[in-house]
């Protein structure tokens, strides 16, 4: 089941929203991990239909345009289907659909990077406040050869 991780108020709303329309595209159903300090997390959101752009992936399956279908029949041997279909069409549809939104993405992106840095969730916020205090912003973790990743869906990996 794919699983994303908001790490503030405004990716709960973002990650829902892509977590609906992820859904629809891979016929999976969608988890979401909110831990309690985002969950109890007073601030504001910027909402507006207009915000995300969503993009549809070019996903082909068994040489065929993507195109999630419910298999009412889970019992055997018609599910023998239904979990091949799973694992390999709507994980395969559900990981193209996060690379095409971008959920996981590199933050910082330094050429040549020694050192990657991989966080999700709330926990990626608390790693660049700890990077700051260090002294670390963005310029220099480029000058010491660190790049980010912000890990928004955190399975299946793409």
């Amino acid at each position: 089941m794919p699983t994303l991780f908001p790490g503030n108020i405004q990716e709960i709303l973002d990650l829902g929203r892509l977590g609906f329309e992820l859904s629809r595209y891979s016929g999976l159903w969608v988890a979401f991990k909110i831990v309690t300090n985002v969950a109890d997390e007073i601030g504001t959101a910027v909402v507006s239909p207009d915000r995300l752009t969503l993009v549809s992936p070019d996903f082909v399956f068994e040489g065929r345009p993507w195109q999630a279908m419910q298999q009412p029949m889970l019992m055997p041997p018609f599910g023998l289907e239904t979990e091949r279909q799973i694992h390999y069409g709507r994980l395969e549809a559900a990981k193209a659909f996060a690379a095409a939104n971008r959920l996981n993405r590199i933050t910082i992106p330094t050429p040549g990077a020694w050192l990657g840095i991989a966080a999700a969730g709330k926990t990626y916020y608390d790693l660049r406040e700890a990077l700051l205090e260090l002294g670390l912003d963005d310029e220099a973790l480029r000058r010491h050869g660190v790049r980010l990743l912000k890990i928004g869906m955190m399975f299946p990996m793409e």
